[in-house]
């Protein structure tokens, strides 16, 4: 993950609390579409979109893209620590 893939976290809401998709597949597609073209990780990227599609609600869904952004950003600087001598 990079700092392009924080930018670009999916939004499933507007302004005003009220989602911008339709229905809860059509943002499980975004979300997923999104994963695809960011994850770096291509080992945990089956499992994360697995994720996706057990999320029940708009707002657990919107939580998780959070989540998972957060989680890969945290094995990304992990990894380059490593590289560093920590």
């Amino acid at each position: 993950m990079n700092d392009l893939a924080m930018r670009n976290i999916p939004k499933l809401y507007d302004d005003r609390r009220r989602p911008i998709y339709p229905s809860l597949e059509e943002s499980k597609e975004v979300v997923k579409d999104w994963m695809k073209k960011y994850y770096d990780f291509r080992t945990k990227l089956e499992e994360k979109l697995e994720n996706v599609d057990n999320c029940e609600t708009l707002a657990k869904l919107q939580e998780y893209a959070y989540n998972s952004c957060l989680y890969g950003v945290g094995l990304k600087v992990k990894n380059e620590r490593g590289k560093w001598g920590y």
